[in-house]
């Protein structure tokens, strides 16, 4: 890495930190939008993001076409009641809830065999749609029904 390139890390490290703290102060700014406050860094909401950003992960792995539903706003917004309720509780935040992390690492460890489950009915409700036979027997589950 020449001295030419290590400054221009640098250079975009500095903008990327700059752009985060604009972003920061726009939100805090900005007005309501249909009655919900726009995020802002001093209300706890950061802390809990992680939450609703992996059950929107979840969600759009097993339902793809409601993706566009879920936005860095939806996603703030469930953050800040996730932050209200944590002030009530007393919760420190969501990195020091094991539990939390555990349900949803639990979920992620199995969303590939839930995918690949999926596409296998896929497969199938495609196959019996065709009237697909394996020697002669319809074919159920990618084998041929009675084998």
């Amino acid at each position: 890495m020449t001295e030419q390139d290590a400054q221009a890390i640098m250079a975009q490290a500095a903008g990327i930190d700059a752009a985060e703290g604009q972003e920061q102060a726009t939100a805090a700014q900005m007005p309501t939008a249909g009655g919900v406050a726009a995020a802002s860094a001093d209300n706890g909401a950061m802390d809990w993001v992680i939450i609703p950003e992996m059950l929107g992960t979840v969600i759009t792995m097993a339902l793809p076409e409601v993706e566009a539903f879920y936005t860095t706003e939806r996603h703030m917004m469930l953050a800040e009641r996730l932050a209200a309720v944590a002030r009530k509780r007393g919760w420190s935040g969501a990195s020091s809830t094991p539990e939390i992390s555990l349900a949803f690492g639990a979920v992620m460890f199995m969303a590939p065999a839930y995918m690949a489950y999926k596409h296998r009915l896929a497969v199938q409700q495609a196959a019996d749609s065709q009237g697909a036979t394996l020697d002669g027997k319809p074919v159920v589950n990618g084998a041929a029904h009675g084998h």
